[in-house]
């Protein structure tokens, strides 16, 4: 059973390791490079989720991309206006 989790845990860091590598080498932005791979890959958005969950660095980029677009609902920028009217 630990091999198994090992061979998960292995191929989620190697799908992580290849987005970031989009990011890192082609400048695509977090957002960018994970729906590319999913188009790329045929992977749904909701199959690649927990990859980025997975991964502190890609959710972490993914997270602050969406609240920078106003993506998130409920999520105000802290360089917005919106503590000026609370």
């Amino acid at each position: 059973m630990a091999d198994e989790n090992t061979g998960f845990k292995s191929r989620h860091e190697k799908v992580a390791k290849k987005i970031i590598d989009m990011i890192d080498n082609g400048g695509a932005s977090f957002i960018d490079a994970v729906l590319t791979y999913c188009e790329q890959t045929g992977i749904t958005p909701e199959e690649i989720s927990g990859i980025v969950k997975g991964d502190p660095k890609l959710l972490q980029g993914v997270t602050d991309e969406a609240i920078s677009n106003n993506m998130l609902i409920g999520v105000v920028r802290e360089d917005t206006l919106g503590d000026f009217f609370d």
